[in-house]
């Protein structure tokens, strides 16, 4: 490469940079709708695949009070279970996930209201209960879900 040649690459390189750097920023995209990104659409997560990522959070939180010895409180309205809108449109409706929805929800009732004692169990109950869900109606979670116990 001469030396006319590495200076225009390089004028080239710089300028190719800068107009990367200066594409104004997507605008924000509802949960559940796609944004494209190049040539792809990218789906956005649904209200209830927020809900159950932030459950995770809560569940790990719980499970270290247990383990500390600490009274473990659940901090989310887990009753949106029953109306967050999934990424399906029929999911939530369905007889199945409510009747799983409502199961989780009673155990949550009982964890809520449980001693230190028999919090653990009842914690395990609860991470049972989502994978019994997770077993008929959206299997992919379940190797994080695993990791909860």
């Amino acid at each position: 490469m001469n030396f006319y040649q590495k200076i225009i690459f390089a004028t080239l390189s710089v300028f190719l940079m800068i107009a990367a750097c200066s594409t104004p920023e997507e605008e924000c995209v509802k949960p559940g709708s796609k944004k494209k990104v190049g040539k792809y659409h990218m789906r956005q997560d649904s209200e209830l695949t927020t809900l159950m990522k932030e459950m995770e959070d809560d569940f790990k939180r719980m499970k270290a009070d247990i383990a500390a010895g600490k009274p473990a409180k659940p901090g989310l309205d887990y009753q949106k279970i029953l109306t967050a809108h999934g990424t399906e449109a029929e999911e939530v409706p369905s007889e199945s996930y409510q009747a799983f929805a409502k199961n989780f929800l009673q155990t949550m009732e009982a964890f809520e209201k449980a001693d230190l004692e028999k919090s653990e169990q009842l914690y395990e109950n609860l991470v049972t209960s989502c994978m019994n869900c997770h077993t008929v109606h959206c299997p992919g979670p379940k190797v994080r879900i695993e990791k909860l116990y």
